[in-house]
């Protein structure tokens, strides 16, 4: 829609005050030496020399647009960062113009005139004077076409397409000056005869402004509040995985020297007990864990730091077969889990979550209620990242 609407711009700007009356003055230029009177003193054309010279004007026009095309898009690389805001800030000189246009306001400035100075000595046209002449005709600005061209360059800068907006206007502002050499006499006829209408065409075209106007502003003000949110988002996410703690690498021995890894529960809660074969506690809680965990699906392991402990391999493995433990004891020889974990008093419970990830703890001995409260709780936590 947005290229359709730039589209239709560059047809009013053909049709617009500034241009429209002055076809039969441009057209007498691309043809001054191709027409003649007849008896009754209508204009005749050569059609012919006609239509290419304004095919030669015209892709002068084409010539500066892509030229115009080019720099934004060069432009583009050095303000993409910043082309939402510059999309709002372009919606709003739009709607300025938008206004102008419609005669709501007047600004003074726009309703002057500039242009390139040339010596082409137009009364002798030639197909390379055609296109310098469609050049320099494309970089005059005008009352009428200037806001909309403007309009076209902002949402182009603004568009990461954006030279497909220049197009869009520029086949619309071209297309009727090839109509034009086409059927040169109907045309300039036709033109005389509808040309009161033309009072119409800036209203139009400023209601077309204003429209695409708040079209940009809505559009490039959701993006910046959406980037804003996601880089929120983003940041709370990153901030929460700072803090997430992963055991999946982790590899340790169990009481019998077998190879057993973290990742081996991954699908499942993990329940580990860090426990001592001295503690008194550790082992009063022991039969609740152990009844915990054939009661519910859940991986479950004791951990035990023997260097730090004052135990050895022999006394642990002594330890889990003394109460026919169905369970493994997770021996963390070089005391890497009494510290990654914080261990400060024995029981500590902790629940390793689905992905291997440390979810939350309890310090204590607990009875099976107490293991199946932390459990449930350790979902909910887990299910709310």
């Amino acid at each position: 829609m947005d290229l359709i609407g730039t589209f239709i711009e560059g047809l009013l700007s053909f049709l617009s005050p500034c241009v429209l009356p002055l076809i039969p003055l441009y057209m007498a230029y691309l043809s001054n030496d191709a027409r003649s009177k007849d008896e009754d003193g209508n204009w005749k054309y050569d059609q012919i020399v006609v239509f290419f010279r304004t095919l030669c004007f015209v892709f002068g026009i084409l010539i500066a647009i892509s030229l115009l095309a080019l720099a934004v898009d060069s432009l583009k690389n050095f303000i993409s960062d910043y082309q939402d805001i510059i999309g709002v800030v372009a919606s709003v000189i739009i709607f300025i113009f938008g206004l102008h246009e419609t005669g709501i306001i007047e600004i003074s400035v726009l309703n002057k005139e500039a242009s390139l100075s040339s010596k082409l000595h137009l009364d002798k046209m030639n197909y390379f004077k055609a296109v310098v002449f469609g050049f320099l005709f494309t970089f005059a600005w005008s009352p009428c076409i200037g806001p909309m061209l403007s309009s076209a360059l902002l949402l182009s800068i603004s568009s990461e397409t954006g030279y497909l907006y220049l197009v869009a206007y520029g086949l619309g502002f071209v297309i009727p000056f090839i109509v034009c050499g086409l059927a040169t006499g109907f045309i300039l006829n036709l033109l005389k005869k509808y040309q009161k209408a033309l009072r119409y065409v800036n209203i139009v075209a400023g209601v077309i402004l204003m429209g695409f106007a708040v079209y940009m502003f809505y559009s490039a003000s959701n993006n910046i509040i959406d980037y804003k949110n996601v880089k929120t988002e983003e940041a709370v996410a990153e901030k929460e995985e700072q803090n997430v703690y992963y055991l999946e690498q982790d590899e340790y021995l169990d009481q019998d020297g077998n190879t057993i890894r973290i990742s081996d529960y991954q699908g499942k809660f993990l329940i580990v007990n860090y426990v001592t074969t001295w503690c008194t506690y550790c082992k009063s809680e022991l039969p609740e864990f152990m009844e915990f965990c054939n009661e519910n699906d859940v991986g479950c392991a004791l951990i035990m730091s023997p260097d730090a402990n004052g135990e050895d391999a022999g006394s642990i493995k002594e330890y889990h077969d003394y109460y026919e433990m169905n369970i493994p004891i997770i021996v963390d020889s070089d005391n890497y889990l009494l510290y990654k974990l914080g261990i400060s008093s024995y029981p500590t419970t902790w629940i390793i979550g689905p992905d291997s990830s440390l979810v939350g703890y309890q310090l204590g001995a607990m009875p099976k209620d107490g293991f199946i409260e932390i459990y449930e709780k350790a979902i909910e936590l887990y299910n709310e990242r």
